[in-house]
């Protein structure tokens, strides 16, 4: 059996594919199996990864139809076989110390999740830089159930950082519960946050970059405002209905309503959410989805949240209330007006 599943779905990403395979090959730790699951690509993609897994009976090759990134990591957990799993993007890649770090940590301190820090790669320059601090809110990077750290803190951790790539897991945690992604876009969130929820031990490996995140190409899923909206929202359903059957919603309540909220109407510094630049027809979709559960919400829960994200909260249950479908773009507007202003008070106030 190896050490580390890597799990690569795969979908018309030829042009980055060598570098991300030649990534895994390379690494310093050899106890891997990698598992490619080509989503019916039309690019050639299947016939690189055919040629890689010629040359390395380690590489397993596999084909499904075109349901998203979610389905296609299904499959690769359906054949995983390591004691660990660690996704990567097609278009990503890994420093040559990722897998060799990261076990080292997990099996030195027995933990349930390894996640590490990663670069932001340039797709038009080749230039990388650190992932932004802006990322972290307010998280622990190093939590123990056993040392009094609650179910709160492992959710605030994988909403800080809520994609699944990045973090080497237990493979036994996420068998246990059945845990599987969702289709549609957004699928990391409920996978991210439903296995963070059931790990005892997690740590961050912070200032280890490992991982090289490409941004800036065109076609990734991540620049489809309407569908991220709207198949979020269903997504966040996917969660909680995980949660409540984990035994842990009412304890990670604000912050699973929180998060939710930001993706609606936004964070604390009055950023407007996905709503405030998609068509009326979508706001109305994504109304119709979440008017009955944000009409029920309890603004007790946010007590402790800022005055303009409780104002948003109000404001925002109001405009459900009467359809205002133009709510979300005033909203924008009022952000961009303000922000010149408050962003340089934030940024002073949140300093480290």
């Amino acid at each position: 059996m190896p050490q580390i599943s890597v799990i690569i779905p795969v979908h018309n990403t030829r042009p980055y594919l060598e570098k991300c395979l030649s990534s895994v090959l390379g690494q310093t730790f050899a106890d891997w199996e990698l598992i490619c699951v080509d989503t019916a690509s039309e690019d050639g993609s299947l016939d690189v990864l055919r040629r890689f897994a010629a040359k390395d009976n380690r590489i397993r090759v596999f084909s499904v139809p075109n349901e998203g990134p979610g389905i296609a990591r299904n499959k690769g957990l359906d054949e995983a076989c390591g004691k660990y799993v660690l996704f990567l993007d097609s278009d990503d890649f890994l420093d040559s110390r990722a897998c060799e770090t990261l076990r080292q940590a997990a099996e030195k301190q027995a933990l349930d999740l390894v996640s590490c820090d990663f670069y932001i790669y340039q797709d038009k320059t080749g230039h990388f830089s650190p992932r932004s601090r802006a990322l972290e809110l307010a998280f622990k990077k190093d939590l123990d159930a056993d040392e009094g750290d609650g179910r709160d803190e492992f959710v605030k951790f994988a909403f800080s950082l809520p994609f699944v790539w990045g973090k080497l897991i237990r493979r036994e945690i996420i068998e246990k519960a059945g845990l599987r992604f969702p289709p549609g876009a957004a699928e990391d969130v409920p996978f991210c946050v439903s296995c963070l929820s059931l790990c005892r031990r997690v740590k961050m490996l912070d200032g280890q970059y490992l991982f090289y995140y490409r941004v800036g190409r065109g076609g990734n899923i991540s620049g489809r405002g309407e569908k991220m909206l709207l198949d979020g929202i269903i997504n966040f359903s996917v969660l909680e209905n995980n949660l409540r059957k984990y035994g842990v919603f009412e304890e990670v309540k604000e912050t699973f309503w929180f998060n939710k909220m930001v993706l609606l109407i936004g964070d604390e510094r009055l950023f407007a959410g996905r709503m405030g630049n998609v068509s009326r027809d979508t706001v109305q979709k994504a109304y119709d989805l979440v008017r009955g559960d944000v009409n029920s919400l309890d603004l007790a829960l946010f007590k402790n949240r800022n005055f303009f994200f409780r104002w948003k909260v109000r404001r925002f249950k109001k405009a459900l209330q009467n359809n205002d479908l133009s709510f979300p773009r005033r909203l924008r507007k009022l952000r961009n007006l303000l922000m010149p202003v408050l962003d340089p008070w934030f940024k002073l106030t949140n300093k480290k």
